[in-house]
């Protein structure tokens, strides 16, 4: 584990903090560190879907902070970086880089052996002797993702996988263990096992084989599909005939379905013309077909949810798949379903008044009761419900979100980490321009009017926080 601690000279001005490989941090110095951080807010805006000025505040750092590191690869040359950074990402500051070098892995004299037997009722039993109580990682993948990684890289691949999820802690054990481990009918998979400490291999890995006997003819498995609305979500069920039968379903517009059918003939290659975009789609993501493939493919019931457009056809679709994607059999296809159109209810939510502070203020008076405002705005809202709302919720995000769907601004108010039904509340916001959302709902289950105004957050203008505050 590397910890890494920043000191500011100036405990107002944000700055970027990282720790780098020593190859890219050269590169970094050749091409220029504003380089480097517009390849980064890039990044962070793609992979998380956000506004670059939320990215930019993502990366953003004032007064001490500091990280700890358990992913380092051992024995190897690294760079902690900070840079003085704007509000537009770029550098203020030269750059502050110290370099560093990881310990060599240690190593433990722990003995793993793995035994694999079955299945019996439908799983694997995979018995696993230690000689020690050092710790280590357990897991299994299928051999479609893991088959072409080297012994020698294959501790690091899990690892990092793992690490980047947050799951190693999820698979590391010790002493003697019986662990059960299914999959998909027909596919094979490999049991991996090396002994783990601080996101370091201590041992080399071993590889065991076990292949999940074949499932029923997906040919003679049929679909039975259903599709429900509530507020905003499209509810999506399947059930199998055959409940051992690997299978891909999804949802689709009816237009888009009848402008497949309009491009190809064959229906069957419309729809297979639709899951390999779909696959493509992922493989973006996830960086191969394999993950994906394990991914989205599944056995048994599925349920589960995704927005929808208003008076909107929809329809889904299943087809039998192998362990690569392909179909096994015939594209399957549920009858269309009409989304709703919303219901407006006249409940609705008022702002009666807002103010802000400096968080740092707040802070500097109780770092206990105003932990989370260092570094940001506090801003004070207190809002009225109509008389007919009996549900509301209100919070304030990054950004002019006027022009957000009114479906994404609810949504984003359900899973705000805030309470409902709140009339008055302190939020720590980013300093610019922010938005107070808000939204109550009737006894009907039916949303109101949307309470959206748009506010700008600077330090020159916050109120001075008043006493006993």
């Amino acid at each position: 584990m590397v910890t890494v601690e920043v000191t500011p000279l100036n405990a107002e001005a944000g700055y970027y903090m990282d720790v780098l490989s020593e190859s890219n941090y050269l590169e970094a110095q050749r091409s220029g560190i504003d380089s480097y951080l517009i390849w980064m807010v890039g990044n962070l805006t793609e992979s998380m879907e956000i506004e670059l000025a939320e990215a930019i505040r993502m990366m953003t750092s004032y007064g001490n902070d500091g990280f700890y590191l358990t992913s380092l690869k051992p024995d190897s040359n690294y760079y902690a970086l900070a840079v003085g950074i704007d509000e537009k990402g770029l550098s203020t500051t030269e750059v502050v880089a110290v370099p560093f070098r990881t310990l060599p892995a240690p190593q433990s004299e722990n003995e793993i052996d793995v035994t694999i037997t079955g299945p019996e009722e439908g799983r694997f039993t995979v018995d696993v002797t230690t000689t020690n109580e050092d710790p280590y990682v357990i897991t299994s993948y299928p051999t479609t993702i893991t088959g072409e990684i080297s012994d020698e890289e294959i501790a690091a691949w899990v690892i990092s996988n793992n690490m980047a999820w947050g799951a190693i802690e999820q698979i590391t054990y010790v002493g003697d263990q019986t662990l059960y481990e299914g999959g998909k009918s027909g596919w094979e998979y490999e049991v991996i096992a090396f002994g783990y400490s601080a996101g370091m291999a201590t041992t080399p890995a071993i590889r065991k084989r076990f292949a999940v006997p074949e499932g029923g003819d997906p040919q003679a498995c049929s679909f039975a599909m259903n599709l429900e609305f509530k507020d905003f979500d499209m509810i999506a069920t399947v059930a199998p005939s055959d409940h051992s039968v690997v299978y891909i379903s999804d949802v689709m517009e009816e237009e888009y379905y009848q402008a497949l059918l309009a491009k190809f003939s064959d229906p069957q290659q419309a729809l297979a013309e639709n899951l390999e975009a779909m696959i493509s789609a992922y493989i973006a993501e996830l960086g191969s077909r394999a993950k994906v493939v394990d991914m989205i493919a599944t056995m048994g019931p599925l349920h589960y949810t995704m927005r929808y457009r208003a008076v909107t056809e929809y329809r889904q679709w299943c087809v039998p798949v192998d362990a690569q994607g392909n179909p096994t059999a015939p594209f399957s296809v549920g009858e269309k379903f009409m989304s709703p159109n919303e219901v407006r209810s006249d409940a609705a939510l008022t702002l009666k008044g807002w103010t802000y502070y400096d968080g740092t203020d707040l802070y500097n008076l109780d770092p206990e009761k105003y932990k989370g405002f260092k570094g940001f705005a506090a801003v004070a809202i207190e809002v009225e419900p109509s008389d007919d709302a009996v549900e509301w919720w209100s919070y304030i995000a990054l950004d002019d979100l006027t022009d957000r769907a009114r479906a994404v601004i609810i949504n984003n108010l359900l899973i705000a980490p805030t309470q409902k039904n709140l009339t008055s509340q302190l939020i720590a916001c980013y300093w610019g321009t922010n938005t107070i959302m808000g939204v109550a709902k009737d006894a009907e289950g039916n949303y109101g009017p949307l309470l959206m105004e748009v506010i700008e957050l600077s330090k020159e203008g916050a109120a001075e926080v008043p006493d006993g505050f």
